[in-house]
């Protein structure tokens, strides 16, 4: 069995540097055959989420490396991704991609334990909502279903205001019913990408989306500072940054097996 998994381990980090060598190919050729056309009409994009974003172009956000943080003892945590079945690599950048997205906006602060005070734990990430209203109804899915999930488990303490763990927040959010986990998260992501026109209108439930180049290079800017972020997030910020993205994996992961 791990050999096995190990194997499908492998083949999946092909495909999905077979796919981020393919969209980005496919990106160039149409954005070089507008810039040829001058007179084309362009599509208008939407503001786009973070999260959306990362579902998409996840490629490019694991392509920005993590430097260790001088002087930390914090030991780095190994995922098990290899040994994740149903494993999707979009769902942790996904969630973290929406958790900076909320700090950004002012909804959110996420802090990390000090050293030594919770020792080899992959839940050292808390949440702490802040004052700022925020209008539900307006918010993107991920985005959305995550500071609703925070501000639940804020409040079951008694009626008090807590800061619930990372992981905590991400199994509350997902809930019990959902057995693929992973493939669920870059669902609801895919959802919102789809209303806002980036995927092409798909028949039959076997079809595998299909992009709507156009429209995706005319979101270049949006990812590109998105992107930009993201590069500073992990410049500024490595050891929450990557974190982060441990906590995210293994909140999405605990929620399958508990399910």
């Amino acid at each position: 069995m791990v050999i096995l998994l190990l194997l499908r381990s492998g083949s999946r980090a092909a495909g999905e540097q077979r796919a981020d060598i393919e969209l980005e190919s496919n990106l160039r050729r149409e954005l070089a055959m507008l810039q040829a056309d001058p007179s084309a009409a362009r599509w208008s994009a939407p503001k786009l989420p973070y999260s959306v974003i990362a579902s998409i172009w996840t490629g490019r956000l694991a392509a920005v490396p993590t430097r260790p943080t001088p002087g930390s003892q914090r030991s780095q945590k190994r995922t098990l991704s290899w040994a994740t079945w149903g494993y999707r690599r979009e769902a942790p950048y996904i969630v973290a991609a929406a958790f900076l997205s909320m700090r950004d906006d002012g909804l959110i602060r996420i802090f990390i334990e000090p050293e030594g005070i919770v020792l080899k734990s992959l839940n050292m990430m808390w949440i702490e909502r802040t004052d700022l209203a925020a209008q539900f109804s307006q918010m993107p899915l991920v985005e959305g279903g995550l500071l609703m999930a925070c501000e639940e488990l804020a409040n079951k303490r008694f009626g008090k205001s807590d800061a619930p763990g990372v992981t905590a927040v991400i199994r509350q959010f997902i809930r019990n019913s959902q057995d693929d986990v992973f493939n669920w998260v870059v669902g609801v992501a895919r959802l919102q990408a789809e209303q806002l026109g980036l995927y092409q209108p798909s028949s039959g439930r076997s079809r595998k989306p299909i992009y709507w180049l156009e429209h995706l290079v005319a979101c270049d800017d949006q990812v590109a500072a998105c992107v930009s972020r993201w590069s500073e997030f992990s410049a500024q910020e490595p050891e929450l940054k990557q974190q982060l993205l441990v906590e995210a994996e293994f909140g999405i992961r605990s929620r399958q097996v508990s399910s």
